[in-house]
């Protein structure tokens, strides 16, 4: 989530889904819209592996064994990469549907972050439970 603070309306967007959510009105917008954005971010993650940035560097730091790959093969495995994480979370997520909140959901998981934590204070000041599972 830190990487998508970066970007523009990002914040604004996902406080309007969590909102809606919280309220029991489902996604705010059509899903048009959200693959959309989905594909908007995808877009901005690759633009900025190809030109240095946050994600690059994260690339260039993070994932020693890849040093000695060569740029363009590096940038299409993490690309691809990518979507196989996200088919990960959300079968991570499925598995713990159980959970009453979102955040008992996501630890149980293994994919609850600080970021995201802050995210739901920012949205839901002192009611960290407002976003069911």
């Amino acid at each position: 989530f830190k990487i998508y603070l970066g970007y523009p309306n990002f914040l604004e967007n996902i406080t309007k889904v969590m909102k809606s959510l919280s309220h029991g009105l489902g996604y705010c917008f059509s899903k048009d819209r959200m693959l959309a954005c989905h594909k908007n971010l995808r877009n901005c993650f690759k633009n900025e592996l190809r030109k240095g940035g946050k994600f690059r560097t994260l690339l260039d730091n993070s994932f020693y064994v890849f040093n000695t790959v060569p740029d363009e093969i590096r940038i299409e495995t993490f690309s691809f990469s990518l979507s196989v994480v996200d088919i990960c979370f959300r079968a991570f997520l499925k598995v713990n549907s159980d959970k009453e909140y979102i955040l008992e959901q996501k630890k149980a998981a293994g994919i609850y972050n600080k970021t995201f934590l802050q995210i739901v204070d920012y949205v839901f000041p002192n009611n960290r439970n407002a976003l069911k599972s």
